[in-house]
Order: structure tokens, then C-alpha cells, then sequence
């Protein structure tokens, strides 16, 4: 009975992302490759009206991403938007910022090896200078970047959570983290 209702869960939130990646144009499927001189429109910045059906959208974008990777056993196929432009496109609506939310709707436009550092640049150069202090190591103008996939994350991952402070404020950050399990 467990297996069904998880089942059910996971299926219900894969349905919700293609609902919505169908909603808002289907970016990172055959319409964005139609069209390739023209940007994906960026979603409104979060309202306090839509602020939880955001949030559950990023969960929901985030628990189906694990759930179709745990299925597969691996990365999307070539050709396909890559797991973390899932998530990211999930979770754009989160950030106030454009030029951060734009780098989020269009996660795999760079190169791979790219594509982490080009988002990391782009919500620096949107929100250092707005974030309350103590600010993250990222918008320390002294700090090296990060020199690696790892140090790349951990230096993302404490610049979104000053990010998603300020956006969402503390129960907003606390229901996002407690939907993705952190």
C-alpha cells in the first residue's frame, strides 16, 4: 500500500511539472528550439498571493527530478533539458531578481562546465549588493571563485539561502527547505 501511495505522490508531481513547463511555453522542449533568437519569458517575480504555490511548484520540480533520475539510473538523455534546468526553471519564480531569475529559465544555454558558474555570476551581480549583512563569502569581492564543482555548490548554496531569506522571508525559506528535505 506504501509502494501505491508513494507511487501515486511521484506521479502527481511529475504531472505538476509538465503542467506547468506546458503552462509557461514549454521551454527547453522543441518550442524554445523553434524559436532560438527569442528569450523565454521570465515569470512575474512572486507575489505573497502565489508565494506557496511557487514554492510547492520548486518542490515539486525537485522531488520529480529525483524521482525520474532514481528511475532511470542516470542523467537525462541527450537532447533533453538536463536535471539541474528542471529544478532551476521549477524554482525560477522564487527569485525577485530578473537577471537571476533569467539565469535560472535558461540554465543549460552554456556550455556544461559552465552553466553553475554562469547562475552563481548572475544572482551575485542581482543581489550582493541588496542582501542584508552578514553577506555569503560570494559577495565578498576579496574571495577567489570557487575553483571546483564542490566549492562551487557550497558557495551557490549559502548565496541562495541569504537570496531566499530576503525573498521569501523566514517562513517562506523554512516551508521551501522542510518540501526538500533540508
Amino acid at each position: 500500500m506504501n509502494r501505491i501511495f508513494t507511487a501515486a505522490v511521484v506521479l502527481i508531481a511529475a504531472a505538476l511539472v509538465v503542467w506547468i513547463a506546458l503552462r509557461d511555453g514549454g521551454a527547453g522542449t522543441h518550442a524554445s528550439a523553434a524559436r532560438p533568437s527569442e528569450p523565454a519569458p521570465a515569470p512575474a517575480a512572486t507575489t505573497p498571493r502565489d508565494l506557496n504555490a511557487d514554492i510547492d511548484a520548486c518542490i515539486a520540480g525537485a522531488k520529480s527530478v529525483a524521482a525520474r533520475r532514481q528511475t532511470r539510473g542516470g542523467p537525462a538523455a541527450p537532447g533533453e533539458p538536463s536535471d539541474s534546468a528542471v529544478v532551476a526553471r521549477a524554482c525560477a519564480p522564487l527569485f525577485r531578481e530578473p537577471a537571476c531569475r533569467e539565469a535560472h529559465l535558461h540554465f543549460d544555454d552554456p556550455p556544461a562546465d559552465g552553466r553553475s558558474q554562469a547562475v552563481l555570476g548572475a544572482c551575485k551581480a542581482a543581489y550582493c549588493d541588496k542582501l542584508p549583512a552578514p553577506k555569503p563569502r560570494a559577495c565578498d569581492p576579496g574571495q577567489p571563485p570557487p575553483e571546483d564543482g564542490l566549492a562551487t555548490f557550497q558557495t551557490w548554496d549559502e548565496l541562495r539561502h541569504a537570496i531566499w531569506k530576503r525573498d521569501l522571508g523566514d517562513a517562506g525559506l523554512a516551508r521551501l527547505e522542510e518540501g526538500l528535505g533540508r
